[in-house]
């Protein structure tokens, strides 16, 4: 089952690298900014074990319903994007006054990449805190401003790091990234 989501996950990584990389030369060199058909690569998306190599499955794992159900706040469907380094799932509220939740996916993490962007995420004034018991490590940092309350959550499991940022409580938050977690594996 992981070896098809491994394959899943550098078959990610190609296309998006390779896009970056199509969309870089166009733009350094002038050239126009169109991508000619016969360019696009489309990947057989006949993997039963793991999600299509694309940016929406990705946020697929994490539909706004399941966001809802462990957070209890009413999203829309996650917007997309990516960069070289990851692929983010923005969730805007339904109702005004609530703060935007975003899952962003990390892959071909270690243990000492994920000490890295853990050190990277550092601040004198809120340290962040082993979080045990949420994939094969995790760490979180709450971010108090004002009345608001947020959390910062980073957990590994193999290859793949999850981070949210989301408003709640910690335990809530955890949840949550355990459901994701859970339709890694």
């Amino acid at each position: 089952m992981r070896s098809g989501f491994r394959t899943a996950v550098v078959a990610v990584v190609t296309v998006v690298g390779g896009l970056l990389a199509a969309c870089t030369t166009a733009s350094d060199t002038g050239a126009d900014s169109t991508m000619d058909p016969q360019d696009v690569v489309t990947l057989p998306s006949s993997t039963v074990d793991a999600p299509d190599p694309s940016i929406g499955a990705w946020c697929a794992l994490v539909p706004a319903s399941l966001v809802a159900s462990t957070l209890g706040i009413e999203l829309r469907e996650p917007t997309e994007s990516f960069t070289t380094e990851e692929i983010r799932c923005t969730f805007v509220p339904v109702s005004e006054g609530e703060l935007t939740i975003a899952v962003r996916f990390r892959v071909d993490q270690t243990a000492g990449t994920f000490a890295a962007y853990r050190a990277s995420l550092e601040r004198p004034d809120e340290p962040t805190s082993d979080l045990p018991g949420v994939g094969d490590e995790a760490f979180y940092r709450t971010n108090e401003f004002d009345i608001q309350v947020t959390q910062i959550l980073v957990a590994r499991q193999g290859a793949v790091a999850v981070e949210l940022q989301a408003p709640g409580a910690l335990e809530a938050c955890a949840n949550l990234v355990r459901a994701i977690l859970a339709q890694l594996a």
